[in-house]
């Protein structure tokens, strides 16, 4: 759904960072339907999990320390195309609005002017039909 938003076109790279092997194939399969369907460029990336040198014995293997290497790898990935100065990282579940794109490009302004400025987030714990005090977020 994030492909057909408006503004999609406009970017100069997507990527799809697969981290469960046996799924490769079925999300290969998805993105090359949404890249004939939307004409954006979608690439796709495998990171099947391998802790990284350093990674207590603790924690290697957990369902967070799998997320933060997928993460890591998806965001070394997408910092290695020439000319990359930003990405949006999305989970699949993602149900974008309609001014997503715009809503990113806004922040892309503030990154430009303060320098300050580490990132631009749209996470919200509570987004969804309905937040704590049940009212539409």
């Amino acid at each position: 759904a994030v492909l057909s938003r408006r503004g999609a076109a406009k970017l100069l790279r997507v990527g799809v960072s697969m981290d469960e092997p046996a799924a490769y194939d079925a999300l290969r399969s998805e993105a090359a339907a949404a890249s004939a369907s939307t004409g954006v460029r979608v690439d796709c990336w495998e990171h099947a999990y391998v802790a990284r040198a350093g990674t207590p014995a603790s924690f290697r293997g957990s369902p967070l320390a799998r997320i933060s290497e997928h993460v890591h790898r998806a965001m070394r990935e997408a910092f290695a195309t020439p000319g990359a100065e930003y990405a949006l990282l999305l989970e699949d579940d993602l149900r974008a609005a309609g001014d997503f794109f715009d809503v990113f490009s806004a922040g892309v302004a503030l990154l430009r002017r303060d320098a300050t400025l580490w990132c631009a987030s749209a996470w919200n714990d509570n987004a969804g039909p309905a937040g704590p005090s049940g009212d539409r977020i």
